[in-house]
């Protein structure tokens, strides 16, 4: 069998409540030889937390980057 795939793209998927998820998806199209399809395999992973890291990450380095700014301008 021949294979497609889409691995690891990030989307948001939007939950009845209204609210946004953001996911890490991933799929595969199993295609026989003579082209025709056969399956399709699919993983999404929701990635909430990861990102909610990476967010603090980003503040943390713009304070340590204007922190940093500051104690080089102290001992100018």
């Amino acid at each position: 069998m021949e294979q497609s795939t889409l691995v690891n793209r990030e989307v948001n998927y939007l939950a009845k409540s209204g609210k946004q998820i953001p996911m890490l998806f991933s799929a595969a199209v199993l295609k026989s030889k003579e082209g025709k399809i056969e399956g399709v395999v699919c993983l999404a992973r929701d990635i909430t937390e990861r990102k909610h890291i990476e967010e603090a990450l980003r503040r943390s380095e713009g304070e340590l980057r204007f922190l940093s700014s500051r104690l080089i301008k102290a001992h100018e």
